[in-house]
């Protein structure tokens, strides 16, 4: 039975060749609402590689998952535990309880093949993480320019704010941007080397 997302062509990113699933993006789509079927795939170098078809419940998230290994394709139910919070201004907003039966943390995305975990448990640390401490504001920067739908250019300024965009997430993340490109200046001007001086004061006529 086919419900929102049906063969729909969604690629989910992964991080260190380890995928993912997004309770926001679940959320956003319909996905999890009660009593609705799903269906996704991933992909690599275009090829559909594992796919999940789902039934959401009040407290769990019902996974039939396949992946592909050489030729053969496998298949195993999963159940990955949800969770709501209240939105401040209304609504409720989906979380994943971690699985591992030592977790049970409450997050936004499961990363795994086959068992899916926290970012914890599955030992993955984020992406800044792996980029040279003095660079570190500068990437920030750059990621929050994307969600903005901005230039990765941190002389550039910033653009209207995107259709459908909150007024308030538009001006939150405007802060960041402009917190994190201060950062970044600073620690490019202390990365340049500084101008030799000399020691041992005027010299002195014999």
């Amino acid at each position: 039975m086919g419900g929102i997302g049906s063969g729909r062509r969604r690629k989910n990113a992964s991080e260190c060749g380890v995928r993912r699933i997004d309770v926001r993006s679940l959320q956003r789509t319909g996905a999890l609402m009660l009593s609705t079927y799903a269906n996704w795939q991933w992909f690599s170098s275009g090829a559909v590689v594992a796919c999940a078809s789902t039934e959401c419940t009040e407290l769990e998230l019902k996974l039939t998952y396949r992946i592909r290994e050489g030729a053969c394709w496998t298949s195993r139910p999963l159940v990955l535990p949800l969770t709501w919070s209240t939105c401040s201004f209304g609504g409720r907003r989906a979380w994943f309880k971690c699985p591992s039966p030592d977790c049970g943390r409450r997050v936004l995305i499961l990363y795994g093949d086959g068992n899916f975990v926290c970012r914890k448990c599955r030992g993955i640390s984020y992406q800044i993480q792996r980029i040279a401490p003095s660079c570190r504001a500068l990437a920030r920067a750059q990621l929050l320019r994307a969600k903005l739908g901005a230039s990765l250019d941190v002389s550039a300024p910033l653009p209207p704010k995107p259709k459908g965009m909150h007024s308030w997430t538009y001006t939150k993340l405007g802060i960041r941007v402009l917190v994190a490109e201060r950062k970044a200046a600073a620690e490019l001007l202390q990365a340049l080397p500084r101008p030799a001086t000399c020691s041992g004061g005027e010299p002195k006529n014999a």
